[in-house]
């Protein structure tokens, strides 16, 4: 079974042709600034912070830092078969299959200590996949001990381990399955055909709850990061499963699935602007050339407004088969392609985003619910942006902690609606839970409009959010149907500071007018990389039946 088309005849065009030519040299530096440095220590004291603080990164930095290696490493022995590259290969995978678990210590903390070696998260399925993939492409270069290293520690701590119990992920509808079940899936291929064919039906069972949490639009609520990596995994199971079916079974098509793939440019607001509602991001890079290749090339109907990265992220990517594949999968006549940006509207009614795209900005709104996938209590939030970025912003993921993933989730203020562009009513936040919803009322081309007043506890009186839109911009109407009764603020967010004017607020190139001053305020918050990012909140007072807002574009 060939892994990769023409795989040797890809090798040679990687090394040779001018689109490949700063990418290699990207991975040659990217090697060369760890080349020289010891194998990073996986310590008990950066293990245990996690228990002690919630803080991830101490142990996980230097978790995916080895994998990050190791996966430089295999693609420079793949191209060049240095013997430098080897023993690197070698080192990084004794020190791999050495450690205490390939689960990452926040996916812990509930199991007891005699169960982390044979845990079964998304970065231990990630790392069988890795070593699997290693072994079957270089099995006759590597040293036989490293070889039945790999087969030993794959079979006993992922194939052992997924046939003897079933794990908690494999009824999930998120992309814990997708992930976990799609590598899990690539390693038995490789590893153990045979096995493989006795749990391929659970295999599947555990996909299908993957692809349940799509909606039936092809939409995934969750944001572009994790659409990229619930997808792409899936992808590289379905692919395999084709090479290693003789064709005879596709699960890269039918039913929703071409929809997951098309959901893509849905998401691109403009340029590398995206969609960010729940732990989405604010911007998107676009470097994933094997990803986005692989879709132009096997789904119709897909429009990728991207051009030729200047990288591919490589000294970052602790992926092995996310750099092989942004190789062997990439074609080079694929960004010969001119996407223009167009004007255009969507409504996706599974998800209820609805967005519009205009020639000076784009906008993007939500009603849904407050229990979806890596929920933000974020019912009416929405987006205004234009060619610099998003100018009232939703935040989208902020620094991961043990905090992220409690009950005390919604007191940080990125996931909570206090950091949403939505009212405050009566002093209090949206309130977390599928019952804490939006009504929608009207979604066309000209208007979307929702009741809000079910995403606050004990709320009754309507609250009806309505936006219209136009080339210059767009305009917010909150209709209350009891203001004397409750106490409204009006809170919008953004990460540019604002500039009070007579006439209204400026934000960047667009400006907010309403009758009333905001009260402004700001909070330093952590973004998802840990970098401090200052939000501005602009808190508007309420006093008639409704509040209007115009947010314009400057010329």
């Amino acid at each position: 079974m060939e892994i990769f088309d023409r795989y040797k005849e890809k090798c040679f065009e990687i090394k040779t042709d001018p689109f490949y030519v700063p990418y290699v040299e990207e991975l040659k530096n990217a090697y060369s600034v760890w080349k020289d440095e010891e194998i990073p220590l996986l310590e008990y004291k950066d293990f245990n912070i996690y228990f002690e603080t919630g803080s991830r990164s101490e142990y996980e930095s230097k978790y995916f830092e080895r994998r990050r290696r190791l996966a430089h490493a295999v693609m420079l022995y793949i191209l060049f078969e240095e013997r430098e590259y080897l023993d690197k290969i070698c080192e990084l995978v004794w020190a791999i299959c050495g450690e205490i678990s390939w689960a990452v210590p926040a996916h812990l903390a509930r199991e007891r200590t005699e169960a982390y070696r044979k845990y079964i998260d998304l970065f231990a399925a990630e790392t069988a996949f890795s070593l699997a993939e290693l072994a079957a492409l270089l099995k006759d270069k590597l040293p036989q001990k490293i070889y039945d290293l790999i087969i030993c520690e794959v079979t006993e701590r992922i194939f052992d381990s997924y046939e003897e119990r079933p794990h908690f992920w494999e009824k999930l509808i998120s992309n814990w399955p997708g992930v976990c079940a799609s590598n899990v899936g690539c390693a038995y291929i490789l590893l153990a055909p045979q096995r493989f064919e006795k749990v391929k039906e659970r295999i599947f069972d555990n996909l299908n709850q993957f692809i349940k949490s799509y909606g039936e639009d092809g939409s995934n609520t969750e944001g572009i990061s994790y659409w990229q990596f619930g997808f792409w995994n899936y992808l590289n199971f379905a692919d395999l499963l084709w090479r290693y079916s003789n064709h005879s079974v596709d699960l890269r098509h039918g039913g929703k699935i071409d929809k997951m793939a098309t959901f893509l440019p849905k998401m691109v607001l403009r340029k590398n602007i995206v969609i960010s509602f729940s732990d989405g991001s604010r911007t998107y890079p676009f470097k994933d050339i094997g990803l986005y290749n692989y879709i132009l090339n096997n789904y119709d109907d897909v429009q990728i407004p991207a051009e030729k990265p200047d990288s591919l992220n490589i000294a970052r990517s602790s992926k092995l088969a996310w750099i092989l594949r942004d190789f062997f999968w990439s074609d080079v006549h694929q960004f010969d392609r001119k996407v223009e940006f167009a004007e255009s509207f969507e409504y996706l009614s599974d998800a209820q985003w609805y967005v519009v795209k205009k020639r000076d900005y784009s906008f993007a709104a939500k009603a849904g619910h407050n229990n979806e996938g890596h929920n933000h209590n974020d019912v009416g939030s929405f987006i205004f942006a234009d060619d610099n970025g998003q100018i009232l912003a939703d935040l989208g993921a902020m620094e991961y902690t043990a905090k992220s993933f409690s009950n005390l989730r919604y007191t940080i203020l990125s996931n909570s609606s206090l950091g949403h562009s939505v009212p405050i009513v009566n002093g209090k936040a949206q309130k977390d839970g599928a019952t804490f919803k939006a009504v929608v009322l009207k979604a066309n081309r000209d208007v979307f409009s929702m009741e809000l007043q079910n995403a606050y506890e004990n709320e009754q009186d309507k609250i009806i959010r309505t936006f219209t839109h136009s080339a210059k911009g767009i305009t917010l109407a909150d209709r209350y149907e009891k203001i004397k009764e409750n106490t409204y603020i009006e809170r919008f967010v953004s990460i540019i500071k604002p500039k009070c004017l007579k006439n209204g607020v400026q934000i960047g190139n667009a400006v907010l007018r309403t009758k009333s001053a905001p009260d402004v305020s700001s909070q330093v918050i952590a973004e998802h990389n840990k970098e401090p990012l200052t939000v501005w909140l602009l808190d508007y007072a309420v006093t008639e039946n409704e509040f209007k807002m115009d947010v314009e574009v400057l010329k």
